[in-house]
């Protein structure tokens, strides 16, 4: 079997944050929200996903805290 020339970056101890609402399906600007919320922090954001009511963003273990409490703040959750 022949090897596959695959470039890739492994970055370990990372979090998956999701963020989940039925009220934010159709809602335009959600992830812009969520990202700039991030970013803000000096937070990045190393891959999103998403489906109907649910975003999820990939961050650096040691942000998870800090991702949380900024999500938190920025959609009025309380922390």
């Amino acid at each position: 079997m022949e090897s596959i020339n695959i470039k890739y970056d492994l970055i370990e101890d990372c979090s998956k944050i999701a963020v989940i609402g039925s009220g934010m399906r159709g809602i335009p600007g959600v992830m812009a929200r969520i990202l700039v919320s991030l970013g803000r922090e000096n937070i990045e954001v190393l891959q999103t996903s998403d489906s109907y009511s649910t975003i999820w963003c990939l961050v650096n273990g040691e942000d998870t805290k800090k991702a949380i409490l900024s999500l938190h703040k920025e959609f009025n959750l309380g922390a």
